[in-house]
């Protein structure tokens, strides 16, 4: 029989002890779409064993890339001789983060046809921001039942006034024009360090890029790459989730592996809210907030409530949001969150509301929350990725019995996510 993909909890203690955080999952995908953009080898150190990195890796292979791992981290990428005719549309269409895939295979051969991307319901995802920026470089698309078709006679390079700051237009953006004559300008870019660990991959393969983690890039366009190697760098949102669970549960750990610049959002709230935190390395004339360090989580008896809403880096991550919530939960007084990106992301309030939150919903976009609240253990399905997440933390929290379903979600973003939270002293089993 088929296995339901559920964990079991019994929370209601602290979290202690150590767990070393993954690669980024936003930044290893972007990094084998840039494969596609060279015949040589591609070789990425660090890269996460989660859901949403194997399907991408099949993507290229069912293409005809040459995919090899050499550790459990370091995987090499050759696509000499691969063919995006041979794409898998079904995989596409489970996989949000393939959307990155239109810039590389569009500059390579020219032309593409893909599904509409898929991924985790939290609202409306469209990829008009990605087609507008395909158009300045001088593709054309047009739509054929769920599927894309970009063309382009002559692409060239171009000024690309982003309709907003989007994070895979950005990437999509770049990856194309890297190897699109001419020059182009990026502007309104995002910023996150994920698209700077991109950058630092494209430039080893021979990519003429500037502006790196500023709002203007500018590309001069390469007539071809070549192979090159890089490490991704830490995963900011697996770190803040496991933060947030030690201090939740009021316990205390050790997360290794960090970049502290990466992690000022997060933790400029637990800063507000009353939780100790330093790193191993103390910060200053010796070490930098841009070199790996560990991160000392040390909670107290009670927090702050705060209220934030959420806002592309370096504000606040929607990618954090209802891990966050869970926290506040276990703070005095009343806090406000309004996310800002997506209008279905607090869709999964009504679970921890069934679990004794004190939570008011005031719209698409807007909660406000009184705490502390006791918490109990129910029965509960993974909405998306990061609610998933954020219900596990909830049932750590709580008393009783929690059983979260549909964790296959959680696997997409999350490598060894039971594991590690066992690791700390979690009583958690996975079916």
């Amino acid at each position: 029989m088929k296995s339901e993909n559920k964990f079991t909890i019994r929370g209601g203690k602290p979290l202690h002890g150590s767990i070393q955080s993954s690669g980024a999952k936003n930044a290893a995908l972007k990094m084998i779409a840039a494969a596609c953009l060279t015949k040589e080898t591609i070789t990425i150190h660090n890269v996460p064993h989660i859901q949403d990195v194997l399907t991408m890796l099949e993507l290229l292979a069912g293409m005809g890339a040459d995919i090899s791992w050499s550790d459990s981290t370091t995987v090499s990428i050759t696509c000499d001789s691969i063919n995006p005719d041979n794409l898998d549309q079904a995989k596409i269409g489970n996989l949000r983060g393939s959307v990155v895939l239109i810039g590389p295979l569009c500059a390579r051969f020219g032309s593409l046809r893909i599904h509409e991307p898929g991924g985790c319901v939290i609202g409306a995802r469209p990829i008009t921001t990605h087609i507008h920026a395909l158009h300045s470089l001088g593709y054309t698309c047009s739509k054929q039942g769920k599927f894309y078709i970009f063309e382009s006679t002559e692409p060239k390079g171009s000024r690309i006034l982003l309709d907003e700051i989007s994070v895979t237009t950005t990437e999509n953006a770049l990856l194309a024009a890297t190897c699109t004559p001419g020059i182009t300008e990026i502007h309104l870019a995002a910023t996150e360090p994920e698209i700077a660990n991109l950058i630092d991959l494209l430039c080893a393969m021979g990519a003429n890029i500037e502006g790196i983690n500023t709002s203007i890039i500018r590309i001069r366009g390469a007539t071809s790459l070549h192979g090159a190697s890089a490490t991704v760098i830490p995963d900011r949102i697996e770190i803040g989730t496991f933060a947030i669970a030690l201090a939740a549960t009021h316990g205390s750990g050790t997360i290794t592996n960090v970049i502290p610049n990466h992690l000022d959002n997060i933790l400029n709230k637990f800063d507000r809210m009353g939780i100790h935190f330093s790193f191993k390395k103390p910060i200053g004339d010796t070490q930098t907030g841009d070199e790996l360090n560990d991160l000392i989580i040390e909670s107290s008896h009670t927090y702050t409530s705060i209220n934030f809403d959420t806002r592309p880096y370096p504000g606040f991550s929607t990618d954090l949001q209802s891990q966050m919530v869970v926290l506040l939960t276990q703070t005095q007084g009343k806090s406000s969150i309004f996310e800002t990106l997506f209008e279905g992301r607090l869709a999964y309030t009504k679970y921890l509301i069934e679990m004794g939150a004190d939570i008011t919903i005031e719209g698409k976009h807007l909660i406000t929350l009184r705490g502390p609240c006791q918490l109990k253990g129910v029965r509960i399905e993974t909405p998306d990725l990061r609610a998933g997440a954020a219900l596990v933390l909830a049932g750590l929290v709580a008393h009783g019995e929690t059983i979260v379903t549909q964790t296959q979600s959680i696997d997409r973003g999350y490598e060894q996510f039971d594991e590690k939270l066992k690791q700390l002293g979690a009583d958690i089993k996975r079916d």
